[in-house]
């Protein structure tokens, strides 16, 4: 996978009150309609805004601090007792390589990919284009992960 340096959000600025501006910053992520997800290097979910709630039909507890497969309920996390990262086949996981890539290369990187996920007892099989972007803060790095369903965008037509 390529990916291309386009710098990556580094929060330090802080305003009159005092405040890091994460308050403001996350209230805009919330409202994008895309599912965006704060996710550490394990894959570990650290925040993730409404249109990604709504898409996995959850409350936020239910998401928070759960590894990405488990709470996306990627097929191949439940084939494994670990659960996410402890199969074999996550050694391949595009999205877990994305966020690695992000993490290592400080790159914006982003991939379309066929995702297969469980959803009320049938396999859902869509393309997506993912993308991953380094959020350093306090020395905590972090990655933006944004999950767009390929099938919501209009085709092109000429």
């Amino acid at each position: 996978m390529k990916g291309k340096y386009l710098g990556y959000a580094r929060v330090s600025w802080t305003d009159r009150t005092g405040d890091t501006g994460l308050g403001m910053l996350w209230t805009s992520i919330e409202s994008l309609p895309t599912p965006v997800f704060l996710v550490d290097a394990r894959l570990v979910i650290h925040e993730c805004n409404v249109a990604a709630r709504e898409c996995l039909s959850v409350e936020k507890s239910a998401v928070i601090m759960r590894r990405g497969g488990d709470a996306l309920h990627c097929i191949h996390a439940a084939e494994s007792a670990g659960g996410c990262g402890g199969g074999a086949c996550c050694r391949n996981c595009v999205i877990r390589t994305i966020v690695t890539q992000a993490l290592m290369d400080r790159l914006v990187v982003r991939h379309r990919a066929r995702l297969d996920i469980k959803r009320d007892g049938a396999v859902l099989k869509f393309y997506a284009l993912l993308t991953a972007s380094l959020f350093d803060h306090s020395s905590r790095p972090l990655v933006v992960l944004m999950i767009e369903d390929l099938r919501e965008m209009p085709s092109a037509t000429a």
